[in-house]
């Protein structure tokens, strides 16, 4: 198998993960609890996770920060300003969310 047929296949793995994860959390009722209780207190509390993470907030910006590098070093316009606005928007939603 060509190298880059791999890496193609590899990628279409994972996006379409990507893609079916997204259809089955929003449109699908296979990813919801049995537990009609714990959906319902679920619903009533917002994912505050993000917020009380130190580490996930490095790893988010990490991430983020190495996308926008790769986009600025290799690839496109278009790439590097859609990850230096998701990375800027990151930023301020972690700003936002620590300011009162």
């Amino acid at each position: 198998m060509r190298a880059d047929l791999a890496i193609l296949l590899a990628a279409s793995v994972v996006g379409l993960l990507g893609m079916a994860h997204l259809v089955l959390t929003y449109m699908g009722r296979k990813l919801l609890p049995r537990d009609r209780t714990l959906q319902s207190a679920m619903e009533a509390v917002a994912p505050r996770m993000l917020f009380s993470s130190g580490f996930l907030q490095v790893v988010g910006a990490a991430t983020l920060s190495s996308y926008v590098i790769l986009a600025w070093r290799y690839w496109f316009i278009t790439p590097l300003v859609g990850t230096s606005l998701a990375l800027l928007l990151f930023v301020g939603g972690l700003v936002a969310g620590v300011m009162p």
